[in-house]
């Protein structure tokens, strides 16, 4: 199940970098009927990665 994570948010700066250190972009910001704000549908709240340094 995907989870809308909204631009400007924790969540949505751990994608980015998440994104960024494979080298890819993430993709733009998009308004999706029934969310409030501009974001983007993921596979988790946080990615792998964010929850690993987390636990570092």
């Amino acid at each position: 199940m995907k989870v809308f994570v909204q631009d400007g948010t924790a969540a949505w700066d751990a994608w980015r970098r998440d994104f960024e250190a494979r080298g890819k972009r993430i993709p733009s910001p998009q308004q999706f009927k029934g969310e409030k704000g501009f974001g983007w549908w993921f596979d988790s709240l946080f990615p792998a990665t964010a929850l690993v340094s987390q636990a570092s």
